[in-house]
């Protein structure tokens, strides 16, 4: 037989027979629990859909309570402050003052010299004050000399 010859229907039927239609697969039917599975498939790290959920919702809770617990913190932190200024004032108050008198009497009362007792200033008499320079400049202050009581021309009388 030659490859020109042309071909019978007996011959096409039997190149048919040899080569069989392949199908393409099926895909596998899934049951609802693999359907569920498949939908809570890992989304980060093994987190599934639900556990996701989850998490978002105790960590709006989480919040919540943050809130609350910072509100009530500075509420308590503020009465805390108050209640100290209130317990300090007068402590510091009293302080001051006595800190600002005991100045005040420290500058207007003369201090004693260290060596010498209150007995001692009392008992010894104070000396008497040192003559004062004459000023030159002061009228009365330029000596004047005067003659003796003879007069030149009584004197040549006698």
């Amino acid at each position: 037989m030659s490859s020109s010859a042309p071909k019978t229907k007996l011959d096409k039927q039997k190149g048919k027979s040899a080569v069989k239609e392949i199908q393409p697969p099926e895909p596998p039917k899934h049951d609802e629990e693999e359907l569920k599975q498949e939908e809570e498939e890992l989304l980060v790290c093994g987190v599934s859909w639900a556990k996701w959920n989850t998490m978002l919702i105790q960590e709006e809770g989480d919040e919540i309570v943050g809130g609350i617990m910072d509100e009530l913190m500075c509420k308590v932190m503020d009465a805390c402050y108050k209640s100290d200024m209130k317990e300090q004032l007068i402590p510091y108050t009293v302080s001051r003052a006595k800190s600002y008198i005991t100045k005040t009497v420290k500058s207007q009362i003369l201090c004693l010299d260290e060596g010498e007792g209150p007995e001692e200033l009392c008992g010894t008499e104070d000396h008497e004050p040192m003559p004062s320079v004459p000023d030159c400049c002061a009228q009365g202050c330029v000596p004047t000399v005067r003659a003796g009581s003879q007069h030149p021309w009584t004197s040549q009388q006698i």
